[in-house]
């Protein structure tokens, strides 16, 4: 059987990013189409921390995430590790960790007791990380490889 399918937008292999994209694309007027291998009633079973650039709100003239929708902002608190394959980003719980390579670890929180963290910096030779937090102390850790 053969549909002839229009859209605006097709996004395929959605996952989380993907369908929050889909979604927030319909809300603004657009006819989306998603493609996903996995059937409707297995999809969107649990709700996980996922990225997604500025970029791509901005490219589609959509409204930024904001208010309980928005878990955490990292306009400059990001950081790259010398050798290119760790990412830390500054968020609200502390400063968070993402394998940029193979994208095989679970992404880490390295937890502050006192806020926010606003920037974080690698050592020359990428076995440390500090970040800076609200109130002025800066948080010192070992890169976990």
């Amino acid at each position: 059987m053969t549909h002839k399918l229009e859209a605006d937008v097709v996004v395929v292999g959605a996952g989380t990013s993907g369908c929050y994209l889909a979604w927030r694309l319909a809300q603004a007027g657009l006819q989306v189409l998603v493609l996903e291998k996995q059937c409707l009633a297995d999809g969107g079973q649990a709700i996980d921390i996922f990225h997604m650039d500025e970029v791509r709100f901005d490219q589609f003239g959509l409204p930024h995430p904001e208010g309980e929708e928005l878990i955490g902002h990292y306009p400059t608190g990001l950081a790259w590790s010398p050798q290119g394959d760790v990412l830390a980003a500054s968020a609200t719980l502390g400063t968070w960790l993402f394998d940029a390579v193979g994208f095989a670890l679970t992404p880490r929180l390295l937890a502050v007791p006192n806020g926010p963290t606003h920037a974080a910096a690698f050592s020359p030779d990428g076995t440390l990380i500090a970040s800076g937090s609200d109130d002025g102390v800066v948080f010192l850790w070992d890169v976990p490889r």
